[in-house]
């Protein structure tokens, strides 16, 4: 298991299967409504409260956007992510 980011208000974990992020959302006044945006490299949250709006989050391994699950509890937000498999390799022809 593979942690990083926890001085950045988030961890990463990551296992043979998944990548996990959690991160850390202070405590909040008003409705919470973060808009969660994924490619297969990044993960990137919006309007989270008292962070400048925006976190950037650059992920271990490539990973299944539409896999994604997201929880929120006891001030945290984790998002379970399932890696994507390996592609097999293709081979490349070579002209001469």
């Amino acid at each position: 298991m593979n942690t990083s980011g926890s001085k950045k208000g988030y961890q990463i974990f990551e296992t043979h299967d998944h990548v996990i992020v959690q991160v850390s959302v202070p405590a909040r006044s008003g409705p919470f409504s973060p808009k969660i945006l994924l490619n297969s490299y990044y993960l990137s949250i919006k309007n989270l409260p008292e962070t400048n709006g925006d976190l950037s989050i650059p992920l271990p391994a490539p990973v299944k956007a539409k896999t994604a699950k997201a929880h929120y509890n006891n001030q945290t937000l984790e998002i379970t992510l399932d890696k994507r498999s390996n592609e097999p390799l293709t081979e490349i022809t070579l002209d001469f």
